[in-house]
């Protein structure tokens, strides 16, 4: 299988560094780009498997890129490379579901042991099929796992994520989180591709509501509903 990853800093020749240094491994094909918007025209072209990150970027640093994919829905795990000293704790490093950081310049085996992990993570995704939302959920809480489930809806693609079995954000465009769990649940999951990647996303909590009380909401509202036809 042959991974794509995007490579974002704005030094050119370090860039082309990390590109030789990833691209050892057959395995991987490295996309670079030199600032946040000529990321975005790449990831609106192309699909990528990862990310590694600059922050200090001219035109549009990492920070505001992770802002633009957040607010149109996009997620990809991203390895953060910067000189910059931060905190991991931050609230846009929560908020962005950051996976990894590495400080420049960076050991470039260590580079590729982190590259390998956050790609075999995904590949170990599983794809399900015949399971209602809430089913599967129910698992996920009681087997205590994290990553991401991802919902095919048509034109867009919807996403959970989760950290020890407990929802934690949900991201679908145009609503909150607690909105589109109910639109998840109220319809009919079982015929959608739905997969699950294992991954720490490191996402921070913005669901207020447990599985138990949005799955209660749910069939509250369909009872309502139902009693009302």
């Amino acid at each position: 299988m042959l991974w794509s990853i995007l490579v974002v800093d704005d030094e050119i020749e370090y860039a082309k560094i990390l590109k030789r240094s990833l691209e050892r491994d057959d395995r991987y094909f490295v996309h670079t780009a030199h600032n946040g918007l000529e990321a975005l025209d790449a990831i609106e072209k192309e699909t990528f498997d990862m990310m590694i990150l600059d922050l200090t970027m001219p035109l549009m640093d990492g920070i505001q890129l992770l802002a633009e994919l957040h607010n149109r829905h996009i997620w990809l795990p991203v390895l953060i490379l910067t000189g910059r000293r931060i905190d991991r704790e931050d609230k846009p490093y929560r908020e962005f579901g950051i996976v990894e950081f590495m400080n420049k310049p960076a050991n470039m085996d260590e580079l590729r042991i982190k590259a390998k992990k956050i790609l075999d993570a995904r590949t170990k995704r599983d794809v399900i099929h015949g399971l209602s939302l809430a089913t599967m959920l129910q698992v996920l809480e009681m087997e205590n796992k994290t990553g991401v489930l991802t919902i095919n809806l048509g034109k867009e693609d919807g996403r959970i994520f989760f950290n020890n079995g407990i929802v934690a954000d949900i991201e679908v465009k145009g609503l909150t989180p607690n909105e589109a769990m109910l639109r998840f649940l109220e319809s009919d999951t079982r015929e959608r591709s739905i997969s699950i990647e294992y991954v720490d996303h490191r996402k921070e909590n913005r669901v207020n509501k447990s599985l138990t009380e949005m799955l209660l909401d749910s069939s509250r509202i369909s009872d309502e509903e139902t009693q009302g036809t």
